[in-house]
């Protein structure tokens, strides 16, 4: 999975980078596994893996620059942090399509599907609509805004009714109640 790492993504408390895990040598990756082991094992995550830095990036459009709502905020997780959370993913979504618990609309985050399809299935759609004259709505939400709101207890019950319980519920759990943010100027 190192490998597949994106080698030029931004740091977060630790200031290591990708480029860096990808270049140790098998030692560090033996170590590196052996760390997530345990905390899979113990079921709870490091305390500095609790800490998030957030860059605020302007929306732009003219929006107010003096204005919250005109930013979105990047969160700069630590890069270990990343590579054990793409770990839960990687669970999630092979659980996820082995016990058929999504929706066949839901798209972004299975393995073998992606956002495009759905745009390309919305175009072949309209074009199909136009060639016999009968016209086309779309509606378009932006749930960006709604992703800082979500309810961590609610989601947390979520996953335990689509039977995703064991250590996967647990440690989601544990780091969504211990999540700290810093602002970066």
């Amino acid at each position: 999975m190192l490998k597949h790492l994106p080698s030029d993504k931004a740091v977060g408390t630790d200031s290591i980078t990708n480029r860096i895990l990808q270049a140790s040598g098998d030692q560090a990756i033996d170590m590196i596994y052996l760390y997530m082991l345990i905390i899979w094992e113990v079921k709870t995550y490091p305390g500095a893996w609790a800490s998030a830095l957030v860059q605020p990036i302007y929306k732009g459009g003219g929006k107010d620059r003096h204005s919250l709502v005109s930013y979105r905020g990047i969160y700069l997780l630590n890069t270990l942090t990343k590579l054990f959370e793409g770990l839960i993913e990687l669970r999630l979504s092979k659980f996820t399509d082995l016990n058929d618990t999504l929706i066949p609309s839901q798209q972004g985050s299975r393995i073998t599907r992606q956002t495009h399809d759905a745009i390309y299935a919305l175009v072949a759609t309209i074009q199909e609509r136009s060639q016999y004259g009968f016209p086309s709505y779309c509606g378009f939400i932006d749930f960006a805004t709604a992703y800082p709101s979500v309810h961590r207890e609610r989601l947390g019950l979520t996953l335990k009714n689509y039977k995703i319980t064991g250590k996967i519920w647990q440690l989601l759990k544990e780091n969504s109640l211990r999540v700290l943010h810093a602002l970066i100027d």
